[in-house]
């Protein structure tokens, strides 16, 4: 593409998570490496997004705040198609799976990151009312802007497959992979073992770094731990959610506290993004016990900073990993207390695991800047094949 075009970026649910981590990462490297387009940018407001589309000289940006779901309903299907119709785009980029327009007025790209919309309800975990109602709303809302979607990019071949499978998507789809942030690999002079994990040094240390949502099957690892405290009686799993991050969080921290398993599951709470690192590189490794992910950075992450990875065995999980983690059935309380005792007893396998997993980030992992290209030359070439 050699003349600058007008783009559409929607983004504005990228605002928690894995979700506010892809979304900074692309808006970021699209800005530098195409300022020439025009831009109208639909963004989340306050999280660092305005700084990076304030690159553009003369972009349009829109910055919205949190939305439940009505309201969220009422912006997709009246407000994001107003103001799109009135920017007058070549072309209409939507970073998040579900922000596609039904009827847009141009060629349409989707980045695919919402496995909800990809997997059978028995991997959606322990979902309340409005959990129903919301992927209820975004799986119709899929189905329907699908239909009027050119490319859709998906992050590995198994969500390209599953795509094509569950939705019998033939349009054009574009495998992209995903990258490491920068950050999680500067170790600062002055870092320090996180106190939480120093009074824990004497036992097996594992990290489940997430945001609480249904899918990631936190409540498994009370079972787990309710089941087996004598053979995991020197483990400690550390998680990191807050009671603001939905309503089972508060049933879940009660339930641990009423069981006594303080020892084996300590909540650190929202840890800042930038002192991640320092939690993954003074524990022994990652347990993620996940029912759903699209890809998960926090796979790349523990790789990157040489922790060894025990995860559920499903098909994400091995698309992203390969021979870098121990596999166990995420819905079986045994099949992880055995992968968590062979990982224990046995050293070799935490080293081999540990080397698997750096040699992958190095051999197979994207910079984010080739990611932003593949994802901006996508927008691009549909304003000239349509």
């Amino acid at each position: 593409m050699t003349h600058p075009i007008r783009i559409a970026v929607i983004a504005h649910a990228l605002r928690s998570a894995g979700g506010l981590s892809v979304g900074l990462e692309l808006i970021d490297n699209i800005t530098r490496i195409a300022p020439q387009n025009k831009y109208l940018f639909l963004i989340p407001e306050g999280l660092g997004y305005e700084e990076m589309c304030e690159r553009i000289p003369d972009a349009e940006i829109i910055t919205l705040g949190p939305m439940g779901l009505a309201k969220r309903v009422w912006q997709d299907r009246f407000v994001t198609p107003k103001i799109i119709k009135n920017f007058a785009p070549d072309s209409i980029l939507a970073l998040d799976s579900s922000l596609g327009l039904t009827n847009p007025p141009c060629p349409q790209t989707i980045f695919l990151h919402a496995p909800q919309l990809l997997y059978p309800k028995s991997h959606y975990g322990p979902r309340n009312f409005n959990d129903k109602l919301r992927h209820k709303y975004l799986n119709r809302h899929f189905r329907l802007e699908l239909k009027n979607t050119q490319t859709v990019i998906c992050q590995t071949e198994v969500m390209e497959s599953r795509l094509r499978e569950y939705f019998n998507f033939s349009n054009r789809t574009v495998v992209c992979g995903t990258s490491v942030p920068e950050s999680i690999m500067k170790i600062p002079s002055d870092e320090a073992v996180p106190a939480a994990i120093m009074e824990h040094s004497n036992r097996l240390n594992l990290f489940y770094p997430t945001r609480y949502y249904p899918h990631k099957n936190i409540e498994v690892l009370v079972d787990l731990f309710r089941d087996y405290s004598e053979e995991l009686t020197d483990v400690t799993a550390f998680l990191t959610i807050s009671p603001d991050q939905h309503p089972n969080v508060q049933k879940l921290l009660t339930k641990i506290d009423r069981l006594n398993l303080g020892k084996n599951l300590v909540n650190l709470g929202h840890i800042p993004y930038e002192s991640i690192g320092a939690h993954f590189r003074n524990v022994d490794g990652m347990l993620m016990p996940s029912l759903l992910e699209s890809f998960s950075t926090t796979y790349v992450e523990a790789m990157a900073t040489g922790l060894p990875i025990l995860t559920s065995d499903l098909d994400f999980a091995r698309a992203s990993c390969g021979d870098a983690a121990s596999y166990f059935d995420p819905f079986n309380t045994e099949s992880i207390k055995n992968s968590i005792v062979e990982f224990r007893d046995n050293e070799s396998l935490r080293f081999d695991l540990a080397q698997a997993g750096a040699f992958r980030v190095q051999s197979e992992v994207n910079t984010w800047n080739d990611i932003a290209n593949t994802v901006i030359s996508e927008a691009e070439r549909i304003t000239t094949s349509n």
